[in-house]
């Protein structure tokens, strides 16, 4: 059978499965993304992956030819957590990196041939051996990837299937405890041994390719999401899970990668990532660094200026840039010449907004995740409204005082400086600029006066008007002007 698959079925707050379909999909490239589809939703993440091998069932020590792959999947661990396969997540703006892995265990209890076990017995069994020691203590960083000996079936519960259905194996995690008792997450991986007289799924290739192909898929996932059926998500795409999952039914993701059989995974956009190998030459490390005003007004344009450098080399890094708060992408910039992205908004909503900006590999220069910068962003004066319409009021009258009343240079002046008034005030709500309101303010305080003299001279009652309109504007475009300025 074909590796051209269907791996998983993936679910928010549901076990992680690896499954294959009954059909062979029409082989076509991922998309181009321009903005990135795969979000960080603040769940956990495994930074420094800490993987330990636990093989269950007394055949992997009993029987030589199961031993010896014990042997291998030990040797794949340490090379898959501490090279390229991380460095790729890395480079992708994962927020992940290597890792280690550990010495596996046997846990040799017999399990039935042509038996079918449960996850919770897993989880039980993965528990126990914690308990007593055989396990290494959890931690933040620590998965523990269990492979079941030949010929024993999964069933993932709740109705999600066997390993005889398609599953070919999950990740996923429960709450436990260490060997003290002190409460732990504990974050798991299963995968299941091909074929056999118990009929698991497969992949149609040698066992050890599909137990180390399976193996990365999970490995990658379980890194960037490790908390998918327990608690909060890490990156996850809404439209088609997690990052292995997205990739599984291209026919370019299997590669081999130091003799090893590996899944590559999807970056940011969806799009294949490429693994590139443990020989060639390290992609240039960078940092990124953003900065933006600490606060505005809501509605006011905010721009953020990136810079992204090299750290202990030479060159320019190409690539684009992605603002972020929090899980929603606010948008995206391509870098320049000078390594500079610029981005401007004024969409961000009122409150504390935490900005983060996440450069992507170019393929030459690392990708690099920039510290969050905060922006305060306030609710719009209250006085702005009030300004605009008594200015707005005040600059129609001084026209009538004119044009229909005297005729006089007062009532001329008194129209003149209120429209100055009215048309620094709309660009001081438009921009929320201190000076302009004070402009604002200055020319209603001189309209007033020379309306209050025209009306005082002549009579005219829409100088007296234009008066009474340019005062309450005045005083509104003051309170805006001493706002604006805190």
């Amino acid at each position: 059978m074909s590796w051209l698959t269907r791996w998983f079925a993936s679910r928010p707050r549901r076990a992680e499965r690896l499954r294959r379909a009954t059909f062979r999909p029409q082989i076509e490239p991922l998309e181009e993304r321009q903005v990135p589809t795969v979000l960080y939703y603040g769940g956990n993440l495994l930074p420094q992956v800490e993987a330990q091998a636990l093989f269950y069932g007394n055949e992997w020590s009993s029987v030589s030819t199961y031993s010896a792959q014990t042997a291998t999947l030990d040797s794949f661990l340490k090379d898959v957590t501490g090279g390229a396969y991380l460095d790729a997540l890395t480079r992708a703006g994962y927020s992940v990196g290597r890792g280690t892995a550990s010495a596996g265990v046997i846990d040799g209890a017999p399990l039935a041939p042509n038996s079918v076990i449960t996850d919770a017995s897993i989880q039980a069994r993965i528990q126990a051996d914690i308990t007593k020691g055989l396990l290494l203590a959890p931690d933040a960083n620590r998965l523990y990837i269990v492979y079941v000996e030949p010929n024993v079936a999964i069933d993932l519960g709740a109705g999600q299937g066997t390993t005889q259905q398609g599953i070919l194996g999950y990740h996923g995690a429960f709450a436990g405890h260490d060997a003290a008792g002190h409460s732990a997450t504990l974050r798991y991986a299963v995968i299941a041994y091909p074929g056999g007289s118990v009929g698991n799924s497969s992949l149609g290739t040698t066992a050890i390719d599909q137990l180390t192909a399976v193996t990365s898929h999970e490995l990658a996932e379980a890194v960037t999401d490790p908390d998918v059926n327990f608690s909060r998500l890490g990156w996850y795409d809404p439209s088609r899970g997690e990052i292995a999952d997205i990739t599984e039914d291209n026919p370019n993701s299997l590669v081999r990668l130091d003799g090893y059989l590996v899944q590559e995974v999807a970056d940011r956009n969806d799009r294949l990532l490429p693994i590139f190998s443990s020989g060639s030459l390290p992609l240039s490390l960078t940092t990124t660094t953003l900065t933006a005003p600490a606060s505005i007004q809501a509605g006011q344009e905010v721009t953020f200026t990136v810079t992204v450098s090299v750290s202990g080399g030479s060159g320019v890094s190409s690539g684009t840039v992605t603002f972020e708060e929090g899980t929603t992408v606010l948008g995206t910039a391509t870098v320049d010449a000078n390594g500079h992205a610029t981005f401007t908004t004024a969409a961000l909503p009122v409150g504390s907004d935490s900005i983060t900006a996440v450069y992507g590999s170019d393929g030459l220069f690392a990708g690099s995740t920039s510290a969050s910068v905060t922006v305060q962003v306030t609710p719009p004066s209250p006085y702005e409204g009030a300004a605009l319409a008594y200015l707005t009021a005040g600059s129609t009258t001084g026209y009538n005082a004119y044009v229909y009343g005297s005729h006089s240079i007062s009532a001329y002046q008194a129209y003149v400086y209120g429209a100055y008034a009215l048309a620094y005030a709309q660009l001081a709500a438009s921009t929320h600029s201190a000076a302009y309101w004070y402009a604002a303010f200055a020319y209603a305080n001189a309209a007033q006066a020379y309306a209050s003299y025209d009306y005082a001279t002549s009579g005219n009652v829409y100088a007296y008007y234009a008066s009474f309109y340019e005062s309450y504007g005045e005083t509104y475009a003051h309170a805006n002007y001493v706002l604006e300025s805190v």
